[in-house]
């Protein structure tokens, strides 16, 4: 019998280990049959991003009772190359923790999409900017204005809008 992968190993630990919900419950709670978890813990199917982020939210929201070790091992594998950590690596992508979050960028989009141009550009520049914060690339710069190239300059309200260059 072939081992179980770390990816499975680790999510048994998070829905059997952490002792926090029978399999029974975990069922009941992400609407899913107890046979289709079994699946998921011994690598015969994956679960999607959706039922694993009902599952992390559900153990984060009880972090107290869950020892922490565990959730430190989910998030350890999470990290690590897909191929590394699942037969289904060809499914996840780079890793489990950006297959699980693949659909919130998804459902950002789509609403984002939906928004007026100029709510979408606005939310956009702040966006960006906290990227680049997050990201280490300001530290030490006291204030930034977001770069746009000079030939984004369009016609808005009957008005021009400055670039961060023309500023």
């Amino acid at each position: 019998m072939k081992p179980k992968s770390q990816f499975a190993t680790a999510l048994t630990l998070l829905m059997d280990e952490s002792k926090l919900c029978e399999r029974k419950q975990w069922a009941e709670i992400l609407g899913v049959t107890e046979a289709a978890i079994s699946q998921w813990l011994n690598d015969k199917t994956l679960p999607s991003p959706e039922f694993l982020r009902m599952i992390l939210n559900t153990i984060k929201r009880n972090a107290n009772r869950v020892p922490k070790r565990i959730i430190e091992e989910f998030d350890h594998v999470a990290g690590k190359p897909a191929a590394e950590v699942t037969p289904f690596a060809h499914r996840v992508g780079q890793s489990v923790r950006t297959y699980i979050v693949e659909p919130l960028l998804d459902d950002f989009l789509q609403i984002l999409k939906s928004l007026a141009p100029e709510i979408q550009e606005r939310l956009l520049l702040q966006f960006t900017e906290a990227c680049f914060q997050e990201a280490g690339v300001l530290e030490g710069v006291e204030s930034y204005a977001p770069v746009v190239p000079a030939k984004a300059v369009k016609k808005h309200s009957g008005s021009m809008v400055q670039t961060a260059h023309q500023r």
